[in-house]
């Protein structure tokens, strides 16, 4: 194995090998142009031209010290980016409203999102990810993870395209998705209730194992589900119908397990599934 492909290794490191993919992501993004853009495992600058062309500024972040110095000495030199040859999730958020964007390793994907979402200055973050974890977080196999649940009121997830393993060099073992993360200009919940709701998700995962809640039917046009999760329209995603989830069912006291919707079991302790056909809303008081 060369040098290079250990380095690739290490740092799980999979580039886009075609302008077209990148084209895909760039397309899906939702930039502020008024807003500074940290781009996330720059590589060698595919994506930071373009970037640098919508917004206004770029901070592109690039861990392998060879690949940094070809990077500034390419997109570094364009007068609004910045190339910082070092670890991202080692560096300080910015006090400033900012966006996140970029290619990120898979094995750092989790990380990577759990930085942004501590970020309070963060108002969006797509990045190109694992496909597997964009669609448990994004609720497309009918069930949604903890984490979703928790940060719900404070941000929205949303997968917004699939890009094939075929389209990186080097060749993953699995498809990655295009997972878009916005931070609401104002919280679902209100702060007293905040503590309340999460204490209701932890709580059907340690009472029961799993946690029951809603991928529920849409509301009518323009309305929200009870207790502020959108039931927006289904949309078409490469062939496959996917809804938000609509209400997080909180535990009742004395009542057995919700009645999941669909087909299939629960596997994942820290997932979501669909409250019944009875329509069951989440406790008022709660939200």
């Amino acid at each position: 194995m060369s040098e290079r492909d250990l380095r690739r290794r290490t740092l799980s490191q999979n580039f886009l090998r075609d302008a077209g993919a990148a084209e895909e992501f760039l397309r899906a993004l939702t930039l502020d142009p008024g807003l500074p853009c940290l781009e996330v495992g720059a590589g060698r600058g595919v994506l930071t031209r373009r970037l640098a062309s919508m917004c206004r500024e770029v901070v592109a972040y690039e861990v392998d010290a060879e690949l940094a110095r070809a990077l500034d000495a390419g997109a570094g030199r364009l007068p609004n980016v910045r190339v910082v040859a070092g670890d991202f999730l080692s560096a300080s958020p910015p006090a400033e409203p900012f966006q996140v964007a970029g290619n990120v390793p898979f094995s750092l994907t989790s990380p990577i999102v759990d930085w942004c979402l501590g970020a309070l200055a963060m108002t969006s973050a797509t990045i190109i990810a694992q496909l597997e974890y964009a669609k448990k977080r994004t609720g497309a196999y009918g069930r949604w993870s903890l984490r979703t649940v928790l940060t719900w009121p404070d941000v929205s997830w949303e997968l917004r395209g699939v890009i094939a393993r075929t389209r990186f060099r080097p060749v993953p073992r699995v498809d990655a998705g295009i997972l878009h993360v916005a931070r609401r200009p104002a919280p679902l919940v209100a702060p007293r209730a905040a503590g309340r709701v999460r204490a209701h998700g932890r709580a059907g995962v340690r009472r029961r194992g799993r946690l029951a809640a809603g991928v529920a039917r849409p509301p009518p046009p323009g309305g929200e589900g009870g207790g502020g999760l959108p039931g927006g329209r289904p949309r078409r995603l490469h062939d496959r119908r996917v809804r938000e989830p609509r209400a997080v069912a909180a535990p009742v006291r004395g009542s057995g397990p919700a009645r999941p919707a669909g087909r299939g079991g629960l596997r994942d302790r820290q997932t979501v599934r669909a409250p019944d056909a009875s329509g069951a809303r989440p406790d008022s008081g709660s939200w």
